[in-house]
């Protein structure tokens, strides 16, 4: 069955711009800053399930229509679709080991990563008290929209996309080098968090 199929990316490039847009300010409020983590989240959570679900397209051949097959792969988490893929891929890495155990930690990583997005869009408070002897108390969500916070998470969403990057050009696989060049240049590029406003 001879099949095509086109796909939206609407929400990884619209995210991106928005990270791009608030990252040019050289600070921005605490609003634009919950934007900014729920923005970047998108980006890699919309990423990486729309990454893993095409590599597992193009490689099971069953006869079964590629939308019916990606309402199954879409019913698996992106940290859960990243565990398997760590683990359910054949590699190559030749001298590369160390590096491959290195790279393993980016499931910890991403895990991590989320745990803002789940603050945020689970309703933790974000809040300021003052007492009485002028003691002020923030929450942990308001202690988590820092400047060092938004670093952090930079950090960690560039290291997660360099460890798949590492994994890909390590598959075993009858992919040409061309096709793992698209998957990184489609999904994985972070060209648009790499602004100098200092």
């Amino acid at each position: 069955m001879i099949q095509a199929r086109t796909e939206s990316v609407y929400l990884i490039k619209s995210n991106k711009e928005k990270c791009s847009n608030l990252l040019q300010k050289k600070s921005f409020t605490e609003n634009e800053g919950i934007d900014f983590f729920i923005s970047l989240h998108i980006v890699m959570e919309v990423s990486l399930d729309a990454l893993f679900r095409n590599m597992m397209l193009m490689q099971n051949k069953i006869n079964i229509s590629d939308i019916k097959k990606s309402k199954n792969i879409d019913s698996i988490s992106f940290i859960n679709k990243l565990v398997m893929f760590v683990y359910g891929y054949k590699y190559k890495f030749g001298g590369d080991l160390d590096k491959a155990k290195e790279y393993h930690s980016i499931i910890e990583t991403l895990k991590d990563f989320s745990n803002m997005r789940n603050i945020l869009l689970h309703g933790h408070s974000i809040s300021t008290s003052y007492d009485a002897d002028k003691s002020i108390e923030k929450s942990i969500t308001k202690q988590k929209l820092q400047k060092d916070m938004v670093n952090s998470q930079i950090e960690k969403f560039k290291y997660i996309f360099d460890g798949l990057c590492f994994y890909i050009d390590h598959m075993d696989t009858s992919m040409k080098e061309s096709g793992k060049n698209t998957f990184k240049q489609e999904y994985l590029d972070y060209g648009f968090l790499c602004i100098n406003n200092e």
